[in-house]
């Protein structure tokens, strides 16, 4: 390789770095002064008012941290349920997932918050959305053995039929067959499952 060409090639180097410097500032702070650890420590102690100065400045409600986690889904990891309805109604994505997967959804249904899962799938949740683990939000809704959440899940789309994907894990009716919870049975049966 000539000198030309190592110039050109380390010329393509810094500008590709450039590149990704300019577009990570753009992405993660939306543009604003304050950056995503600023939202996301609010979101994750529950600081709604910090947030609502933060949007009504023109913050985006969809800057991440270096988790890539979002407010909306540490909103939900804590059960800020205000924090959630709030992030939603200025625009949140409710479908953007962390470096694991994980969506708010996903959260909300671990977590059994009732009020974030109604909120999240009114805004259009991918209810089937599967983390880098395989897991999804109605196999966590029935591994709880929460009748309501299960019945809000398949309510909003969540396939029934869907398998973990550790083939060692139980499929949400067999979960519930051999968990003898009726109920769940019930609901996932009416809704289409088969074993």
């Amino acid at each position: 390789m000539n000198t030309r060409q190592m110039n050109i090639k380390m010329s393509a180097w810094v500008a590709f770095g450039l590149v990704m410097i300019f577009t990570s500032l753009v992405v993660v702070n939306g543009g604003c002064s304050k950056s995503a650890p600023d939202l996301s420590g609010a979101a994750k102690e529950g600081r709604i008012e910090e947030i609502k100065s933060f949007l009504d400045d023109g913050g985006n409600p969809n800057v991440v941290n270096d988790m890539k986690q979002t407010a909306l889904l540490l909103a939900a990891i804590e059960k800020h349920t205000d924090i959630v309805r709030l992030l939603l109604d200025k625009g949140a994505d409710p479908n953007i997932a962390d470096i694991l997967g994980q969506t708010p959804l996903f959260f909300a249904s671990y977590n059994q918050d009732l009020d974030s899962v109604e909120a999240l799938i009114k805004a259009g949740a991918d209810v089937n959305a599967v983390t880098g683990s395989g897991e999804f939000a109605l196999l966590r809704a029935v591994t709880w053995g929460n009748t309501r959440l299960v019945e809000m899940l398949v309510k909003g789309g969540a396939d029934v039929n869907m398998k973990p994907a550790d083939t060692r894990v139980p499929a949400p009716l067999q979960i519930a067959v051999q968990g003898q919870m009726k109920e769940i049975e019930m609901v996932l049966r009416q809704a289409g499952a088969t074993e």
